[in-house]
């Protein structure tokens, strides 16, 4: 559902459900929390304790329960992208889980490339496909950098060029692209590095990072560097 500048996902089970009594004594009995602590905590604090890194009330470790890795992980990763989680539960009922996030973000494919020691990721809706050619394989046809690519004329713009990057000293063989649809003609950017593609939740600019020519929005890498993502239908030679 969705709330002026937020959404809500709501998963419910039909489960046996969870008894927040039970979970507030076993994160006590870790000494977490002291007993008096942990009795006073409303039903919704206590609900929330299953989300405590290693928390289990399992007896037994199986492959698949006991471990205590879940959704500590999984708060970790909502509150990451700006959302918040709720949990609700009845012994006997089943459980009901509440995940809200800003509309700002969205969980889009892109693909991860280099140019220089700058990383940044290009939705993969606008890529129709990469290849690396060789440097001889470039030709230049009316002042513009060109590679026959299946016979087809496919004119070139290097992203550093476009990013106002210096030239590398030393001129690499083997240049990596991907070729994108720009102004209604297919076009290959030359990147340093090709990397991979993954799935990833982006968050738009405000000011005056919006303003950039050719950057739509940022998301976040694994380690917590910053990556911009391109928008390669405003980039031009």
């Amino acid at each position: 559902t969705r709330d002026k500048d937020k959404i809500e996902v709501t998963i419910t089970d039909d489960g046996r459900g969870m008894d927040p009594d039970s979970i507030a004594a076993a994160v006590a009995a870790k000494g977490v929390l002291g007993n008096e602590e942990a009795r006073l905590l409303s039903k919704s604090e206590k609900l929330m304790l299953i989300c405590q890194p290693g928390f289990s009330t399992a007896r037994e470790l199986t492959e698949t329960s006991g471990r205590g890795v879940g959704m500590d992980v999984v708060k970790s990763a909502i509150q990451s992208i700006g959302g918040s989680l709720q949990i609700d539960s009845t012994p006997g009922c089943g459980s009901v889980f509440t995940l809200t996030f800003p509309l700002t973000i969205a969980i889009i494919n892109v693909l991860f490339i280099s140019v220089g020691a700058l990383t940044l990721a290009v939705p993969l809706t606008g890529v129709i496909r990469t290849h690396e050619l060789r440097r001889d394989d470039i030709v230049i046809i009316d002042g513009q950098e060109v590679v026959l690519l299946e016979e087809d004329p496919l004119p070139l713009i290097p992203l550093r060029r476009f990013l106002q990057m210096p030239e590398e000293n030393e001129a690499k063989e083997n240049l990596p692209l991907f070729v994108a649809e720009i102004n209604g003609r297919k076009t290959g950017l030359l990147v340093d590095r090709v990397i991979c593609h993954r799935e990833v939740f982006v968050k738009s600019l405000g000011r005056p990072l919006s303003s950039l020519p050719g950057i739509n929005g940022a998301t976040i890498s694994g380690d917590g560097e910053i990556i911009f993502i391109l928008d390669i239908m405003n980039i031009s030679s």
